[in-house]
């Protein structure tokens, strides 16, 4: 009788009517992918190849692609070993998508994964976040009807835009661009991760929250309203691979009543986003802002001060790339924004001194910006060492070593900033 390995290596022409020539086989075979785990090398893949070559005259596949394996405590699971946990229990207390996405997020081809309750509730938490930034996109639509009046949800917004709508769309076309670049490559993992930064980071915590003060403007509500739809219908294909029933559930609300270039009815069958045009220096001068807000964040939780209390925060130095954001900065940061030197803990993004008006404590100031100094100098010396090899001034693409030339300027005027700080201090 045939073992189950020796069964196992015909899988890949059996079920496709061999041994009669059956359409189905002359179509699909030979696959391209196949994916597996990385302990079954021999006694299934190997075997796959041999018997497809023997049969067939050709390998029943051009890649494989081999995942890790799900330990629990550090081992293996095992039915051997007694420790496999149902997945059934894991979906109904933290749904289905996150376990999905759980398991996936921050692992590498061949790189076990360690099962653990603060991924699954991690994964659920970003289920939940995107649910939210769901139900807040509907509620402006049906809100504001006319504002997509004519228009479809997957054509992207264009016209006079605000600083905010033109950000979050150049991002959008960024992450459908390297969305599709990890999943090329396989990079299952790093993919899942991206998308949680955009969808999290980006859409949920940045525009959502400027998009509060577009809808609140007569002027930029429409376009507002048509960017919110734009950008969710992107991320819920962008997404639907890792998270598929969150997502498929969202674009049928989103969709409902309302139009799409292609009329599509499901996301299993819609079109996958093409990337579409970027404005980099934008991103890069929003990207900025954003970094300052994260700043006057920690400098808020460092003094104590609670989030909903405003405070007053200074931008010096060379903050020229933050002065057309400084209202986006002080809606996320809850802030007033001015520009110039001012007085209270400071610490530096870039070029940017940031310094919020709060009481002082000169020691633990001075060792704050000490301990940044000594990072910066770090990042400083690692880039006069790279520009001081030959080879990578005189044999990398001109664009690599101009970037890199940016990056030493930006990281010496950081030093000269953290240095004049702590001489302020006294």
């Amino acid at each position: 009788m045939l073992d189950t390995w020796f069964s196992s290596a015909l899988w890949p022409f059996t079920t496709l009517g061999w041994p009669d020539r059956t359409k189905d086989l002359q179509r699909f075979y030979p696959g391209t992918v196949l994916e597996t785990g990385y302990d079954i090398i021999f006694f299934w893949v190997a075997r796959m190849i041999v018997m497809g070559i023997f049969e067939m005259g050709d390998v029943p596949f051009r890649t494989v692609y081999l995942h890790g394996l799900v330990r629990t405590g550090g081992e293996k699971m095992s039915k051997s070993k007694g420790n496999v946990e149902s997945p059934v229990g894991l979906i109904e207390e933290y749904g289905a998508d996150a376990v999905r996405f759980g398991l996936v997020v921050d692992t590498a081809a061949g790189m076990d994964s360690q099962q653990s309750g603060a991924k699954l509730a991690n994964a659920r938490n970003f289920g939940n976040k995107l649910w939210n930034i769901g139900r807040f996109v509907l509620r402006q639509l049906e809100a504001y009807p006319e504002a997509t009046a004519g228009q479809a949800l997957d054509e992207r917004p264009s016209g006079d835009l605000h600083e905010a709508e033109r950000w979050i769309l150049s991002r959008t076309e960024h992450a459908a661009a390297e969305a599709m670049r990890l999943l090329d490559a396989y990079l299952f993992g790093e993919y899942a991760h991206f998308m949680q930064q955009f969808v999290w980071g980006e859409l949920a915590d940045a525009y959502v929250e400027l998009a509060k003060a577009g809808l609140r403007d007569e002027r930029r509500r429409a376009s507002t309203v048509r960017t919110l739809a734009y950008v969710l219908d992107r991320a819920l294909r962008l997404l639907h691979p890792i998270m598929p029933f969150i997502t498929e559930t969202m674009a049928l609300q989103l969709w409902n009543g309302r139009r799409t270039v292609r009329g599509e009815t499901s996301l299993v069958v819609a079109r996958w986003p093409a990337a579409g045009d970027r404005d980099e220096a934008l991103e890069a001068r929003f990207g900025l802002a954003l970094d300052v807000v994260r700043a006057i964040r920690s400098l808020r939780q460092d003094a104590g001060i609670e989030a909903r209390e405003r405070v007053a925060a200074t931008l010096g130095g060379d903050a020229s790339m933050v002065a057309s954001s400084l209202d986006a900065v002080a809606a996320l940061a809850n802030a007033e924004v001015t520009l110039g030197t001012g007085d209270g803990p400071a610490t530096v993004v870039r070029t940017v001194e940031v310094r919020i008006a709060t009481r002082r404590d000169p020691a633990a100031e001075r060792a704050k910006l000490e301990r940044e100094l000594a990072h910066a100098r770090e990042s400083l010396r690692r880039s006069e060492e790279l520009l001081g090899r030959s080879d990578l001034t005189t044999k990398a693409p001109a664009k690599v070593v101009e970037t890199e030339r940016a990056r030493l300027a930006e990281r010496r005027e950081r030093v000269r900033l953290l240095e004049e700080g702590i001489r302020r201090l006294g």
